[in-house]
């Protein structure tokens, strides 16, 4: 007995597990009830139910042949459409619309939906609604004779029960099965949690490492630039290597800056960045007025790009200041996913080292740069987009 209610070898370890072993037992019980009423009508001698019933039998043995080799779905389909159209056809020989066989209408479109299968079910109940619609028009119609309702009898009694433990069994197999669901979903989402609080306890830890790289590469920076601030200028081009090493600096420390007070990792605002920049070399210029015209969209890079970019940006400042304030403008403007950095307003004469410092900064970038006699755009993407 256990053997027979077993779940069947093939859906051990599968997530059907729980409505294989229910359907193993329905088949059985269904396969049962076919041999009860075959038996009966045989004592009845009533030969063309014993055909019908003794089909119905074979195409359940069938039915089990293919569920115990897996083929789940197929099974299922095969019961509900087949025996939905027997029991039309043995109501029809029987009792018509009044038939006990009516009973078994919901009960298969119950045994549909144990796979919770959409398209099996909507099959099944349109197969019921049009052996019910058969029934009514066809006896109405005079397209066959039911039977008068006899007298309730032993038989009567026996098919009865046998059908509405079946449907028991079919209703406690869809809770069942519903109940698996639930307490698998409620797992998953268990795990699901459990391992969201990790990531964000991971999260949480790798934040306060990087916060700390961030303060750590901020204080040497200060220490290097001290050292530099302190070291003998002797000649002039020491100073000018000192100087451009505190340019340096001073765009490293402003991303990690930015870095430290927005606590983001290693994305910046580009526009945020350029701004900083002014705002601490600011003090260093000579120039009474700069004109820069940053735009108000934000735009993403990457720390790699932003200090690539801020250097060279600084040292167009600083090459800018040595000219006369109403001879250049520099305009940076983020459309979309472009960045554009533009130098104009400038002379002839001025242009050489402007547009070596742009073809440096262009490479850097991978971007592309347009020159003209008074105008130098440089036009490249955020890493973040390449």
């Amino acid at each position: 007995m256990k053997a027979l209610l077993r779940t069947p070898e093939k859906y051990e370890e599968s997530e059907l597990a729980s409505v294989a072993r229910a359907l193993n037992v329905g088949l059985l019980l269904l396969s049962f009830f076919l041999i009860v009423v075959f038996t009966r009508q045989v004592l009845q001698r009533d030969y063309n139910m014993m055909m019908l019933i003794g089909l119905g039998i074979v195409v359940s043995f069938i039915s089990r042949w293919l569920f115990l080799r897996g083929h789940l779905k197929k099974s299922t389909m095969m019961v509900a459409i087949f025996f939905t159209v027997l029991l039309t056809i043995i109501c029809s020989f029987g009792n018509g619309i009044h038939d006990i066989g009516l009973i078994g209408f919901p009960i298969l479109i119950g045994f549909s939906s144990i796979l919770l299968d959409q398209k099996q079910l909507i099959i099944s109940s349109v197969l019921s609604v049009l052996g019910l619609t058969w029934l009514v028009l066809g006896d109405r119609l005079s397209l066959f004779e039911p039977i008068p309702v006899p007298v309730g009898e032993l038989g009567d009694f026996i098919i009865a029960s046998l059908m509405i433990t079946i449907g028991g069994l079919v209703a406690f197999s869809l809770t069942s099965n519903m109940k698996d669901s639930l307490k698998k979903a409620n797992k998953e989402i268990d795990s699901s949690r459990n391992e969201a609080l990790h990531l964000s306890d991971q999260i949480d830890q790798k934040e306060e490492i990087i916060e700390e790289i961030h303060k750590a590469v901020i204080n040497s920076l200060g220490h290097i630039r001290h050292l530099i601030d302190h070291s003998p200028k002797e000649t002039d081009e020491l100073v000018k290597v000192y100087e451009s090493l505190r340019r340096k600096i001073l765009v490293i420390e402003a991303a990690h800056g930015i870095l430290l007070t927005d606590k983001a990792p290693i994305l910046l605002d580009i526009k945020e960045l350029t701004k900083e920049i002014l705002t601490k070399y600011e003090i260093s210029l000579s120039t009474p007025v700069l004109q820069v015209d940053i735009d108000q969209a934000s735009c993403i890079i990457s720390l790699d790009q932003a200090i690539h970019y801020g250097i060279f940006f600084i040292e167009l400042v600083h090459e800018v200041d040595h000219y006369p304030s109403d001879s250049f403008k520099i305009t940076l403007t983020m459309q979309e996913d472009l960045i554009q950095l533009r130098i104009h307003g400038f002379e002839n004469g001025h242009q050489e080292k402007l547009s070596i410092i742009m073809d440096l900064l262009s490479r850097q970038l991978k971007g592309k740069l347009r020159k003209s006699d008074r105008e130098i755009i440089l036009s490249f993407l955020p890493s973040t987009k390449k």
